[in-house]
């Protein structure tokens, strides 16, 4: 399967069309048999887009360039897919695979995943299903601490900090800039291994007839969560 790993930082209004601010990807492909798959990916690309028409064009055509050839991986395509909208695109027109809307497959009634160790507030907290009454943590942050690798308090303050420069600020400086398209960059490169390590549970959960159904069944939940992201900013 041939990927590119995608995110958008932005900053949110009440409008049909999101202010972009950068924009990251990964191409990549995954190769393998089923359970052993792995990925080779090229460096990253980063776009600055805030208020620049250029790159923001720029970065459209290349999407449009391999829309038919590769697979959208994100972590929430209806903010993705938003973004897309806020290009010019129509996100349904591409191919998705949503991690999070994959990682709430896997933890809904799979309490190995559920429960257990997870990321809350930046910090490790184990869980049991007789005295927690929440849901299982669904940030990037919470699905990568329990499928990839420890995530530090260190991590999750700077994430947050970021975040808030992002939306409290209208005008960037260069110093500004470089740590935004840092942090965009930093949200891509965890997507193709999160989805390996989800096609490892999967490859353990499901039988081998409903293992081959599987991409197809995330093409259409990507493509669901992309017809929210339509639905949500500019209707039918």
């Amino acid at each position: 399967m041939k990927y590119i790993s995608l995110d958008f930082e932005y900053r949110s209004t009440n409008q049909a069309k999101l202010e972009l601010v950068c924009g990251a990807l990964e191409v990549g492909d995954v190769e393998g048999n089923p359970g052993k798959e792995t990925i080779t990916a090229s460096e990253p690309k980063i776009f600055w887009l805030h208020k620049n028409k250029n790159t923001q064009e720029i970065l459209k055509e290349y999407l449009l360039m391999i829309r038919d050839t590769h697979v959208l991986l994100a972590f929430n395509v209806d903010a993705e897919g938003r973004s897309l909208i806020s290009l010019g695109l129509y996100p349904t027109k591409f191919m998705w695979v949503d991690i999070q809307a994959e990682w709430k497959m896997l933890t809904n009634h799979n309490d190995s995943l559920g429960y257990g160790t997870q990321l809350i507030n930046g910090e490790p907290v184990k869980l049991y299903k007789s005295t927690y009454g929440g849901k299982t943590p669904l940030s990037l942050l919470a699905c990568t601490s329990k499928l990839l690798r420890p995530v530090s308090s260190q991590e999750y303050t700077e994430k947050n900090k970021m975040r808030d420069l992002i939306l409290g600020t209208t005008q960037f400086n260069d110093i500004e800039k470089g740590k935004i398209s840092n942090y965009c960059v930093g949200d891509i490169q965890d997507l193709a291994p999160l989805y390996l390590a989800q096609l490892k549970h999967y490859y353990r959960l499901l039988n081998k007839t409903q293992f081959r159904q599987l991409h197809k069944e995330q093409l259409w939940r990507g493509e669901t969560v992309a017809r929210a992201a339509l639905i949500s900013s500019i209707g039918y």
